[in-house]
C-alpha cells in the first residue's frame, strides 16, 4: 500500500464516559484491521492518532485544530459529548471529514460532518409514544446533565410527550459529577409522575438511578433512560432497574445476526475479559466502516468530493443492519428495550 492515512480519533481518557474508551478503541482497531487487510482505503493504509476528548470543550478543538495544521490527521472520527463536536464544527470549520459516532440531539447540518448515531426524532419519540399507549406514561419529569445534549433532546422530548397528549410536570439539569439527587428524588415524589426522562450520562446516570432505585419511587413510577448501555446497567445494578426502560439501535446478545457478528469477532480478537462491547463502541466501529464507503465511493477523501456524492447510493452493512445514509445522517432501526435485572430484554423494533 502507498502512504498512510491518518485519523484524528477523538475518545475520552477520563470524566463521566471515560468508562466507554477502552471499548471504543478496540472497536476501531478492530474495523482498521479489517479494511488494512482488505487493501486500505484508496490504497492507503489506516492508522490513527488518539486525541484526548475528556476536556473542556475549546480545549479539545483547539488540539485538533494543531493536529490538522500541521497536517498530521486526514480525517476526524469522534466519539464525545456534543458540546465537543459543536465547538470544532464552529471554531476551526475543519477541512478533513469528521465522522461523529454517538447518538445526539439532532440538527447538524455541516456538511463536513457525519453522524452516525441516532437523533431523537428516531430514538426518543417511539419509545415516548409507545409507553404513553402501553403503560399510560403521560405525566413526565425530565432531568439531564447541564450541556447543549441533553437541554436539547428535553426540548424534543417535551414536544414529543405534547404530541401524545402528555405534560411535563418538572424539569431539573446536574452537573456531570452530581453525586446526591435527594432533593431531587423529593420533588419527583411530590409532581408525582408517570415517568422520568432520565438525560444523564455516565457516573451521574448511574448515581441517580441507585438512589431512584433504593426509594420507594420505582413502585409507581418508570424510568425511560434515553443514553444507556451495559457497562452503565452493570454499574446502577439489578436491584435498582425495575422499570426501567430504554430505547437504542443496537444491543449485545439479541437474536440479530449482525449484532452477534460483531461480538464475535470482538471476543475472537481481544479475548472474553475485553471491556464490555456496547452501543458507543459499536458505533466508532460503524464510524470507521463509514468513512472508508464514503471515500471509496467518492475516490477520494476531500470534503468536496464527499459533499457530493449522491447519498442515495451509499449503503453500510454494520452491527446495526443495513444502514442508509440521508443528510448526513446514518439511518437504522431503534430497539424498545427492558431492563430486567441487568438483562436488556428486548420488546420490539421500531
Amino acid at each position: 500500500m502507498g502512504e498512510t492515512l491518518s485519523i484524528g480519533l477523538l475518545l475520552p481518557q477520563r470524566g463521566p464516559i471515560g468508562m466507554w474508551r477502552l471499548s471504543c478503541e478496540n472497536c476501531v482497531n478492530l474495523a482498521i484491521a479489517e479494511l488494512n487487510a482488505a487493501g486500505g482505503v484508496l490504497g492507503r493504509e489506516l492508522s490513527y492518532q488518539l486525541i484526548d476528548a475528556s476536556g473542556p470543550a475549546y480545549q479539545v478543538a483547539d488540539n485538533v485544530s494543531r493536529e490538522i495544521e500541521h497536517s498530521r490527521i486526514d480525517a476526524l472520527v469522534g466519539m464525545h459529548t456534543s458540546d465537543i463536536r459543536v465547538a470544532i464544527a464552529k471554531h476551526i470549520k475543519p477541512d478533513v471529514p469528521y465522522i461523529y459516532t454517538p447518538l445526539y440531539e439532532g440538527g447538524e447540518t455541516d456538511k463536513s460532518i457525519f453522524m452516525v448515531g441516532q437523533t431523537p426524532e428516531h430514538q426518543t419519540k417511539p419509545m415516548i409514544s409507545w409507553l404513553a399507549s402501553q403503560l399510560g406514561a403521560k405525566r413526565w419529569f425530565l432531568i439531564g446533565n447541564d450541556y447543549n445534549y441533553p437541554y436539547v433532546s428535553n426540548q424534543c422530548a417535551k414536544e414529543f410527550i405534547k404530541k401524545d397528549n402528555g405534560h411535563v410536570v418538572g424539569e431539573r439539569y446536574v452537573s456531570a459529577d452530581a453525586d446526591d439527587f435527594s432533593d431531587i428524588l423529593s420533588e419527583i415524589a411530590s409532581k408525582e409522575p408517570d415517568a422520568v426522562f432520565v438525560n444523564l450520562i455516565g457516573c451521574s446516570k448511574v448515581r441517580f438511578n441507585r438512589q431512584f432505585g433504593q426509594s420507594e419511587l420505582p413502585r409507581r413510577i418508570i424510568r425511560f433512560c434515553a443514553v444507556l448501555e451495559e457497562n452503565t446497567v452493570l454499574g446502577i445494578g439489578a436491584e435498582n432497574t425495575d422499570g426501567i426502560f430504554t430505547s437504542t439501535s443496537y444491543m449485545r446478545n439479541t437474536a440479530d445476526n449482525n449484532a452477534n457478528v460483531l461480538e464475535r469477532l470482538y471476543t475472537q480478537y481481544f479475548g472474553p475479559t475485553a471491556p464490555m462491547l456496547n452501543q458507543f463502541a459499536a458505533s466508532c466501529y460503524e464510524g470507521i466502516h463509514l468513512l472508508s464507503t464514503l471515500a471509496q465511493q467518492a475516490n477520494s477523501i476531500s470534503i468536496k468530493a464527499l459533499a457530493g456524492l449522491n447519498q442515495d447510493t451509499v449503503a453500510l452493512h454494520g452491527p446495526r443492519g443495513e444502514l442508509e445514509l440521508r443528510d448526513n445522517h446514518l439511518i437504522a432501526k431503534t430497539h424498545a428495550v427492558h431492563l430486567r435485572g441487568i438483562d436488556m430484554e428486548y420488546i420490539k423494533s421500531f
